[in-house]
């Protein structure tokens, strides 16, 4: 005679916890090759905008340092604002682009190194570090 023991939710529970755990391994490898990658562009990305033979790669168009280039920021800005129809005749980004993107790369930055330290201090309780601080 054949007994049930565990009764239909309670089997499915566990399998369903098993998968879950499947899951979060599975989930936790991409996430971590995803942020190495991720890393690697940034890294890329900064180094062009300090190696790139053209102008309008390079950190001169993110930082609006000439006259020219911060008299466009307001321009943009009314641009953006819907107060203007037209946008600022500009090559590459604008200006007030350019700055957002100064910010959006601090704020990478920002990310990589908080991650790093979560990584750090997992390995130092003994732990796999991951750059994705799980």
């Amino acid at each position: 005679m054949r007994a049930r023991v565990w009764d239909l939710p309670v089997r499915v529970i566990h399998w369903l916890l098993v998968l879950a755990l499947v899951w979060v391994t599975w989930v936790k490898t991409i996430h971590e090759f995803t942020a190495y990658v991720f890393i690697a562009l940034i890294v890329a990305r900064v180094m062009w905008l300090f190696t790139s033979p053209s102008p309008r790669s390079r950190w001169t168009e993110w930082v609006p340092l000439s006259r020219a280039r911060r008299r466009q920021i307001i321009p943009s800005l009314r641009f953006y604002l819907f107060l203007d129809r037209e946008p600022p005749p500009v090559v590459g980004h604008n200006p007030l682009a350019g700055m957002t993107y100064c910010v959006l790369y601090t704020m990478f930055g920002v990310e990589v190194f908080t991650a790093s330290c979560c990584g750090a201090s997992r390995a130092r309780a003994g732990r796999r570090p991951s750059p994705g601080g799980r």
